[in-house]
């Protein structure tokens, strides 16, 4: 990708603290306007990621380029980088406008500038006349959104929000990842959200990046990394999915896997290791009489230990192969349900599963 003037480069970053590795080798270039996540479980690095872009934290090794301006060695202030913290970190004496008015203050701006540029920012969280409450007389999503204002009333050159939905209800969060969509696409400024929710970065974000333990794992739309996992733990991560040990019996396509119960699957593509997994998610799967099954599909048999009844659809749990398969189909009203204990067959095909090796 051609570097743009807004474009935000990582090269090779890596943070310690004290003795711990907190990220190891990041690189990353999130184009201009574009709406960009963090994603992971605790502990992976997201948020220290995001902070080390705002200039929080100890000084990390490598380099961070905004515009083509290297800033690593430059303040937060210097930066020009807005960021909404998953607090707010709003002041609960001051008014909504004094508050979203700070930054500007701090930056010496004309009086008479401070007002319009406030105004057109309450304006565009829709909080126009909220300007004389106290953040303690708004909701929490009011609150978020002040929080939103106050960091676009600076004009950043890219907008950095930590986790900004968690302290919101599940209703409010949805309807809040909608506006902050929006509103990222009015505006047309690049965005990084750093998030541990899947779903939060799948429905809002034009790609992502996987961290787990301080290292980047894959970089895609959010598709592309449902369907084409480059790693287990990306598999898992990403929604549920069903691993299916095998041992490899033939790597040259077509190759022959073995499951851990004995079951040979024809697989229609080489693959390059000794033992890996057949991953495929849980829609994938058909209930089905074997004999009916589609040609090129896996058949496997097993028993249902577990039904949840999730209203829109059904999830089971079936024992097969030594492991535990999970299916979901579609519920509509008066469809009957598979009954806990009772044999079923599976057929699954061979285009809804990926390969991905567990040793060379």
């Amino acid at each position: 990708m051609q570097n743009t003037p807004d474009d935000l480069v990582i090269e090779n970053l890596s943070i310690r603290f004290g003795a711990l590795q907190v990220l190891n080798g990041i690189n990353l270039n999130i184009a201009a306007g574009e709406f960009f996540a963090f994603l992971g479980p605790s502990g992976s690095g997201k948020s220290t990621l995001l902070r080390a872009i705002a200039g929080f934290g100890p000084k990390p090794a490598g380099r961070i380029l905004i515009g083509g301006d290297d800033v690593t060695a430059l303040p937060p202030w210097n930066r020009n980088v807005g960021m909404v913290f998953q607090s707010y970190a709003l002041w609960p004496h001051l008014s909504v406008f004094k508050n979203v008015a700070f930054g500007l203050h701090e930056r010496k701006v004309p009086r008479d500038e401070i007002r319009s540029r406030v105004n057109e920012a309450l304006e565009m969280v829709n909080l126009s006349g909220y300007g004389e409450r106290r953040p303690a007389q708004l909701s929490g999503g009011q609150q978020q959104r002040v929080a939103i204002a106050r960091t676009l009333v600076v004009k950043p050159r890219v907008l950095l929000l930590d986790e900004p939905l968690s302290n919101l209800d599940a209703n409010l969060r949805v309807r809040m990842r909608g506006d902050i969509r929006e509103l990222q696409q009015r505006l047309g400024l690049t965005t990084i959200f750093v998030t541990h929710d899947q779903e939060e970065a799948n429905t809002i974000c034009d790609r992502l990046a996987v961290l787990d333990g301080g290292v980047l794992q894959q970089v895609g739309t959010p598709a592309r990394l449902y369907d084409q996992p480059g790693n287990l733990f990306v598999a898992q991560f990403l929604g549920a999915t069903n691993v299916l040990p095998v041992q490899v019996e033939r790597a040259e396509a077509p190759a022959v896997l073995v499951t851990e119960a004995g079951t040979r699957i024809n697989f229609p593509a080489a693959v390059s290791a000794r033992r890996g997994a057949l991953i495929f998610r849980p829609q994938s799967v058909q209930t089905r009489n074997a004999d009916s099954a589609a040609d090129g599909a896996v058949h496997l048999s097993g028993r249902v230990k577990n039904v949840e009844f999730l209203g829109s659809l059904i999830r089971y749990v079936i024992a097969a192969e030594k492991t535990a398969i999970q299916i979901e189909q579609s519920y509509r009203r008066g469809d009957r349900q598979l009954a806990p204990d009772a044999k079923v067959d599976l057929a699954i095909t061979t285009d809804q599963m990926q390969f991905l090796p567990t040793e060379p």
